[in-house]
């Protein structure tokens, strides 16, 4: 006996209804399957620059956390430093003794994303993303990299930053300053959660470091992974150069010449 027209469309229907949810299940787990590296960029100076924002909350903090006057160079010497590097260095060098400088860290860091929180409301996020970075880190998605945040912000501030800019959605492994108080800390402390989060092994050869400092190039040397730096930051291209880093671009607007040093 012949199967009605109705019941053939309502088979066929539910095949392709099983289908889609196959296929959709596959596609969602295709990031996972294919990532072959994990590629951590730096923040500040790489991705965005939001230096004025930073410098201002430096400074306030510092008056009103432990009562002495700051200059933006005292943070600019140590960028590419952890956080509690950044903002204890230099209250140790104005006479604050060490044990008082650690009590009050976490004081610090509540002033520090206060200010900084104040700043960051009156900027479009938009305007502090830099030249090629959105186009690179679209392309790294769709190709199922395992695109990792590495920054010396402390981790509430990092998130204000990369939320504000519409930068959140890139990263799956987040690495902050916080506690580290090495760059090389921060890498391995990443590479752990790759292993942990989506069973990564890192290797020398799939791992890369993008940042825009002569500190991310030696953090990336301590650690042992690829280094690609950018001279958009305060690290000038003659000053990274000295460093040998893996590769050296002027900026990450050319996309294709960026992505031939992830081994494409």
């Amino acid at each position: 006996m012949k199967r009605s027209g109705g019941r053939q469309r309502h088979f066929r229907n539910e095949r392709l209804t099983a289908l889609t949810l196959i296929f959709n299940s596959f596609k969602d787990l295709a990031p996972i399957i294919w990532m072959r590296h994990l590629i951590l960029f730096d923040l500040d100076g790489t991705l965005v620059d939001v230096f004025d924002l930073h410098i201002n909350a430096f400074i306030k903090m510092g008056k009103e956390v432990f009562g002495v006057d700051l200059v933006p160079e005292d943070i600019i010497k140590n960028i590419g430093k952890p956080a509690r590097i950044v903002i204890g260095d230099p209250m140790m060098e104005r006479g604050i003794d060490p044990v008082t400088v650690e009590k009050k860290m976490k004081i610090a860091y509540k002033s520090y994303k206060k200010h900084f929180e104040d700043n960051l409301r009156k900027m479009s996020g938009e305007e502090a993303v830099l030249p090629g970075v959105l186009k690179l880190l679209e392309t790294l998605s769709h190709r199922g990299e395992l695109v990792g945040l590495l920054t010396g912000n402390i981790s509430t501030v990092g998130m204000l930053i990369v939320e504000k800019t519409g930068l959140s959605k890139y990263f799956r492994i987040h690495s902050f300053g916080d506690v580290a108080r090495k760059r090389s800390e921060m890498i391995e402390r990443a590479a752990e959660l790759a292993k942990e989060k989506y069973d990564f092994f890192p290797e020398r050869g799939n791992v890369f470091i993008v940042g825009d400092s002569v500190n991310d190039v030696r953090a990336g040397k301590e650690f042992g992974c690829r280094i690609i730096a950018v001279a958009t930051g305060f690290s000038s291209e003659e000053e990274l150069k000295k460093e040998k880093p893996d590769f050296l671009f002027n900026s990450l607007e050319d996309t294709e010449e960026v992505l031939k040093a992830f081994g494409d």
